[in-house]
């Protein structure tokens, strides 16, 4: 099947999952519910501390304003309040429950799989009411074609990204030419380094899994 990016692909079963979620969300409403509170008697404990120091003049008044914003600064009460309050907030009780809840969260939007790119669908390792594990879907760009080949290590450290490329396909008449794009560092089982050719000519007539013989041009 063609898909375009975004598409839908499969609904994994989240029956269990849906479980854990209830109850996460009702262990951290319940802790938001009463640390809430806790927040709010410790600032209406501090807010009376500090409109007592500060009933001398009219609320709302610069005077006022002034005196209930300094009062910390002069007033042990008022200190006290204020290091209640500041504690409780830096002690937030609902922040690993409300991670956990999020964490859940996060696997139930996974549970829908969606293409990232557009393509064609070339292998599906999933089936309904089975248990998936590894790659589920394989999806291939069929635009933008590439050519996987190897080189010895006496050849590879001629070559750099940008060469130009003849490609030659068994089961394709003429020639396709191309560019390396990526020369691993690294050397593959065979001992060869891998690299990656685009081909940049048409490849309308050109199928995933075709033979290639490339020929790298190294200098004119």
């Amino acid at each position: 099947d063609s898909v375009s990016k975004g598409d839908v692909l499969a609904q994994f079963d989240t029956k269990e999952l849906d479980k854990d979620i209830d109850s996460a969300q009702y262990t951290y409403n319940n802790t938001k519910t009463l640390y809430d509170m806790k927040v709010k008697n410790a600032w209406d404990k501090l807010d009376t501390e500090k409109r007592r120091y500060a009933g001398a003049y009219q609320e709302g008044s610069a005077e006022w304003q002034y005196v209930y914003n300094d009062a910390i600064n002069w007033d042990d009460k008022v200190k006290a309040a204020q290091n209640e309050y500041d504690t409780l907030r830096l002690n937030d009780t609902t922040t690993n429950y409300k991670s956990q809840l999020d964490d859940l969260l996060q696997k139930k939007k996974d549970a829908t799989l969606k293409s990232p790119i557009d393509g064609v669908i070339t292998n599906v390792n999933g089936s309904v009411g089975n248990v998936s594990t590894g790659t589920v879907i394989v999806i291939q760009d069929i635009e933008n074609l590439v050519v996987n080949a190897s080189i010895p290590g006496y050849d590879v450290i001629k070559l750099s990204t940008g060469l130009d490329v003849i490609v030659n396909l068994n089961d394709v008449d003429g020639e396709f030419n191309g560019q390396i794009i990526k020369v691993s560092p690294i050397a593959n089982t065979n001992g060869d380094y891998d690299l990656t050719v685009k081909l940049t000519d048409d490849t309308t007539n050109l199928r995933i899994g075709m033979d290639a013989t490339i020929r790298i041009v190294v200098d004119r």
